[in-house]
């Protein structure tokens, strides 16, 4: 510990002194037995270091003065605050991130419902903010908060979604004579993520989550020419079909400090029971700025 108190100091010393005054060279360095903290501030015209003695309860303070008018370059790092590293004490984080874009595809799901997974997109924010807690001394971190997630189901076939009188959702052919141009189902969740990570190194590791979703949106559009060749949209609000609670698995592999592939899984119907087609959601992407 004083080995490497007294490198940092010299380090520091000999890093401000050469920046300050061109090419001098300090052939003095500082050592103290019992150092218990240094503190080095810095304004316009010095630079100060104050080593405090544990034992004594003593301070060193070295005054290093700028020359007027000379340039000093300094530079400094910062560890944002959602960076997985392993800690010597426990910590408790706000997290934001988790940006992603992903496909979804329809399992499950009955004859007819033709959803292209290629063709239908997740959008999904995972922690708009959340709260995280790394153990002392663990490559591990729990996190809960709040997030957001967007899912269009898309058939560009021959066959359609579609309201029926008594207000469920169908899915069947389009009228004689209109040529298709694809018809979606969207769902939009507030989602609740549990989160447990563990980190290997900080580039790489992995999430697994538990996420509770409240389901407050859903709508039907679908688009197709008619026999004069003009395009007609159809749109038609389904929210009240859509389950308003479910329950999300997710995996995550992050590759690097900001990046993540993932799947994410719901054993349960997207829709209410007798509301329409009965699948369930599955869907893997890339989460970025996570």
């Amino acid at each position: 510990m004083n080995r490497i108190i007294s490198l940092l100091i010299f380090c520091a010393v000999f890093g401000t002194t050469v920046l300050a005054h061109g090419a001098e060279v300090t052939d003095t360095a500082l050592y103290m037995k019992n150092a218990g903290s240094v503190i080095v501030t810095e304004n316009s015209s010095a630079l100060t270091v104050t080593v405090n003695d544990t034992v004594t309860g003593n301070a060193e303070t070295f005054h290093f003065p700028y020359e007027e008018g000379k340039k000093v370059k300094s530079t400094a790092s910062y560890s944002l605050p959602w960076e997985r590293v392993r800690s010597s004490k426990a910590q408790w984080n706000i997290v934001t991130g988790g940006f992603g874009f992903g496909f979804v595809n329809a399992c499950g799901s009955p004859s007819g419902c033709d959803v292209e997974m290629g063709k239908s997109f997740e959008f999904t924010i995972k922690n708009a903010l959340a709260v995280g807690y790394s153990p002392k001394g663990m490559h591990d971190t729990f996190q809960a908060g709040i997030g957001m997630v967007w899912r269009n189901y898309r058939m560009t076939g021959d066959n359609r979604f579609f309201r029926m009188d008594d207000g469920s959702v169908a899915v069947g052919p389009y009228a004689p004579g209109l040529v298709p141009q694809g018809s979606r189902l969207k769902t939009f969740s507030l989602s609740f993520p549990v989160t447990w990570s563990h980190s290997f190194s900080r580039h790489l590791g992995f999430d697994v989550s538990v996420m509770l979703n409240a389901n407050l949106y859903g709508s039907l559009k679908t688009k197709y020419r008619n026999a004069e060749n003009i395009q007609t949209e159809e749109f038609t609000k389904v929210s009240d079909m859509v389950r308003k609670f479910s329950v999300d698995f997710m995996g995550t592999f992050r590759f690097c400090t900001s990046a993540a592939l993932y799947i994410r899984y719901s054993p349960m119907k997207v829709l209410k029971t007798g509301a329409g087609p009965g699948f369930t959601p599955l869907s893997t992407g890339l989460l970025i700025c996570y």
